[in-house]
């Protein structure tokens, strides 16, 4: 399984918590599969929505179809435009949950015909969600550029050049330039928060084990009772330590400190 198999299975897991969360009713994923770009927008009874993801200067497009007719749950039902909202919203608690950038999306855009969407380098899928005793099937297409971003295969097709080449640039070396001399005075970013995480440990699973996790589930992870864990600072790996309890508190004992990365 590809990367953006991985990110897109994730997608399509939190998608359908949202969707069950939109409608209050139980929503199951009966299949998630690969299928061709350009059959997954081909159908006349679909609506197609273009959402912009950004993660700071890292922009793509994710393209959600849906039923024109929405969904229906026993005793509520979502239009298109609502479905779209809550498998968008999904898939932004996906792509941060295995891992991914967090992306922010912006208002989505209907389009009326695959001819306005650029399906060059394009990964589709589909997938099933299942609520009582009908289903509806929904795709997503990742454009090249984003299914760069989580993972994917996909090259990014360039525009052919035209005009004068660009040269790159001759930049000096300027050594370790990130390095703060002893005698700067820092004493302006004394106050300034930074993000402290401990991590335990870390496990994977299917798609289904994850859809049918309930209280009393048992999952299994990559390290041994007693091992230390990951002191993370903004997201970046500064120290491992163990696990103490300061009163009614948690805490960690740092017992390693790592070497910054170069």
């Amino acid at each position: 399984m590809t990367g953006l198999q991985t990110m897109m299975s994730a997608m399509v897991e939190f998608g359908a918590r949202a969707v069950a969360e939109a409608t209050g009713a139980r929503v199951d994923i009966r299949q998630i599969a690969s299928v061709p770009a350009a059959d997954a927008l081909g159908g006349t009874a679909m609506m197609v929505s273009k959402s912009q993801l950004t993660a700071g200067s890292q922009i793509g497009s994710l393209l959600t179809a849906v039923p024109a007719s929405g969904i229906a749950a026993a005793g509520t039902a979502l239009d298109a435009i609502k479905l779209t909202d809550a498998l968008v919203s999904g898939a932004l608690a996906g792509i941060a949950g295995a891992g991914g950038p967090m992306f922010r999306a912006l208002s989505p855009q209907f389009v009326t015909s695959p001819a306005e969407v650029d399906l060059i380098g394009a990964e589709a899928f589909a997938f099933d969600l299942v609520v009582g005793a009908s289903s509806t099937t929904a795709f997503w297409v990742v454009e090249a550029t984003l299914g760069s971003l989580l993972g994917g295969s996909s090259p990014v097709e360039e525009p052919a050049a035209e005009g004068p080449s660009v040269a790159p640039a001759s930049l000096p070396d300027l050594g370790r330039a990130g390095t703060v001399p002893a005698n700067h005075d820092i004493s302006i970013l004394s106050d300034v928060m930074s993000r402290v995480s401990v991590e335990i440990a870390r496990g994977t699973a299917k798609v289904e084990d994850l859809v049918s996790m309930g209280p009393g589930s048992v999952f299994e992870l990559d390290r041994e009772a007693g091992d230390e864990v990951d002191i993370r600072v903004n997201g970046a790996m500064v120290a491992r330590g163990d696990i103490i309890v300061v009163g009614n508190q948690l805490g960690v004992r740092i017992s390693k400190v790592c070497e910054p990365v170069q």
